[in-house]
């Protein structure tokens, strides 16, 4: 269950400003359903990660704003997280500041024979993407993937 373009705009510029004013910053917003109903899922980072209480902080400032604003009509749940370790990388500001991090690449259609790949992202220049390992470097439009996530070893 996606929301509409205009209301998921208008929920973006309500949430991204009282994020950012706690010191945070916006990474994602999902309204998704699943078995116990509508949940509407905000993702936030800051630098030296996120703590659950930042979590409750964001959901306390947020919850009350939402209600009054009542842009979503049905009944949903309210959750803050993190993007985790093996966050998706969106924004150009999330793929610079991973440079010399190790990634997991899926592509829409076979790069040298491989629908994955997993190595170390080099860089990040107007949407293109290159990523090497032992055996290849690649440069990738954002366009053919199907998405790139952090990917570290344990």
């Amino acid at each position: 269950m996606r929301l509409a373009k205009d209301i998921s705009e208008r929920l973006t510029a309500l949430v991204e400003p009282v994020v950012s004013e706690l010191g945070f910053e916006l990474v994602d917003i999902v309204y998704r359903q699943e078995n116990k109903g509508n949940i509407l899922d905000i993702t936030i980072d800051k630098e030296e990660g996120i703590l659950v209480d930042d979590c409750a902080l964001v959901s306390e400032k947020l919850s009350l704003l939402l209600d009054v604003e009542d842009l979503i009509q049905q009944k949903y749940y309210l959750e803050i997280g993190s993007p985790g370790i093996f966050r998706e990388l969106k924004k150009e500001k999330e793929f610079l500041r991973s440079i010399g991090k190790r990634v997991k690449a899926e592509f829409s259609s076979p790069i040298k024979g491989q629908k994955k790949f997993v190595g170390i992202l080099n860089g990040f220049d107007q949407g293109v993407v290159t990523i090497s390992n032992e055996h290849h470097e690649l440069e990738v439009d954002l366009d053919n993937m199907k998405g790139i996530r952090l990917f570290p070893e344990f």
